[in-house]
């Protein structure tokens, strides 16, 4: 582990590469996919990933058509004004609550030095919650600009497309605050234990979505594995995937629809585009 002094003290156990393979299906090709209804109604869904690199951000024209032509466009939470107020008190500790009272000194000391690269002050970092601490640190530092999912709403309403979206604040908020509080502290020590293999990944996975192969991405985010990351990866993705499958269903079936969603959300047996499969739907990638 290449980090400072402060998180050398921590007692950070080996990650062990999951045994089960990632179980691929036939949809794990391409970010651009036409959904078609059994009525032959037209709709696309775009993996997105949500990070500001320029690499990512520069639409290929195929995926700037399907959102121009869109009727509605569709994301995993509308990131408006209240949506990001929301979020950002939600991440906060309350009641006098201090994050260094609920880490010990060693990963407290750790969390505080990494996020002080991405411009948090250890006043700041003491009010976190485990769980925004390790969203945040789960993400490159000092990013610039806003990230893909965002840009694409904010595209979509100086279009006056209307926007929707699959899940409330609340609903997004829960997928961690529902965690016990041991299992957010030891999301937060494994990340910060190796910090660095996890920026290392972020760019091997910006690699794979930007050559399209979202079999690789999940290939890389599925490659540790343990009890801790089974329960996290549940409600993460696989109840969030059946949950944003049903609330957009009804746009599917209207037609003309664009929706953007996390690429890790999208292949696999449960994942977005094989649920709708089974419902029906005919999917096609577009390259």
């Amino acid at each position: 582990m290449s980090l400072c002094q402060p998180a050398a003290a921590l007692d950070c156990t080996k990650r062990m590469q999951s045994a089960a393979p990632f179980s691929a299906t036939e949809l794990t090709h391409g970010n651009l996919w036409r959904v078609e209804t059994s009525d032959g109604k037209t709709n696309h869904i775009f993996a997105t990933i949500h990070l500001s690199d320029p690499r990512i951000r520069q639409l290929q024209q195929h995926v700037d058509e399907a959102l121009n032509s869109s009727n509605s466009f569709g994301m995993e939470v509308v990131l408006d004004r209240d949506a990001l107020t929301s979020m950002s008190s939600a991440m906060r500790l309350v009641n006098g609550q201090s994050l260094k009272m609920l880490l010990q000194p060693e990963l407290f000391a750790a969390t505080a030095l990494l996020l002080g690269r991405y411009g948090v002050p250890v006043q700041a970092t003491e009010r976190l919650k485990p769980w925004a601490a390790f969203v945040t640190l789960s993400l490159p530092p000092r990013q610039s600009g806003v990230p893909l999912d965002m840009m694409l709403m904010i595209k979509a309403q100086r279009a006056g497309i209307p926007v929707f979206g699959l899940e409330t604040v609340d609903e997004q908020i829960g997928v961690f605050d529902n965690l016990s509080d041991a299992d957010e502290v030891d999301l937060l020590r494994e990340l910060v234990c190796h910090y660095n293999e996890y920026q290392s990944d972020i760019a091997t996975m910006t690699e794979h979505y930007i050559a399209e192969d979202l079999d690789a991405v999940m290939q890389m985010a599925l490659r540790y594995r343990s009890p801790l990351q089974d329960r996290f990866l549940d409600v993460l993705l696989w109840q969030r995937n059946r949950r944003m499958v049903a609330n957009m269903v009804p746009h599917l079936e209207t037609g003309g629809t664009f929706i953007a969603v996390g690429a890790l959300h999208l292949p696999g047996p449960r994942g977005v585009l094989d649920l709708l499969s089974r419902r029906g739907y005919t999917i096609e990638a577009i390259r």
